[in-house]
């Protein structure tokens, strides 16, 4: 949701929310890394650390690349286009949204009547 307050509401052209949303998401998840990098598992194996670093190392490479192929795509893609992805982007994850919220509520329900 920070690429689309950008645009919106802050006004920025697509070809800066971009970076500036990968910044912002940056040190968001850098700070909170930070801060739980030494809690601990509160599950039975207290001696697990809180984060698994073997799935977050599996997780960086598609990460990188992704970022890589993204700068590249931003760069050569003329604004209307980026506007245009965004808004059916957000459209169709939206529909997406609403229909597992629906699903969720019918399962609600169904519980309800159970008990």
């Amino acid at each position: 949701m920070v690429f689309p307050t950008l645009l919106v509401v802050f006004g920025f052209s697509p070809n800066l929310a971009v970076p500036m949303s990968i910044i912002i998401v940056f040190f968001t998840t850098s700070t909170k890394s930070a801060k739980e990098i030494f809690e601990r598992s509160p599950e039975k194996d207290k001696d697990k650390p809180l984060i698994d670093f073997n799935l977050a190392i599996i997780f960086l490479v598609p990460v990188i690349f992704g970022t890589g192929v993204g700068v590249w795509i931003n760069s050569i893609t003329p604004n209307i286009y980026l506007y245009i992805f965004t808004a059916v982007l957000l459209f169709v994850l939206g529909i997406d949204s609403y229909n597992k919220a629906g699903e969720y509520k019918k399962k609600e329900l169904e519980e309800r009547e159970k008990e």
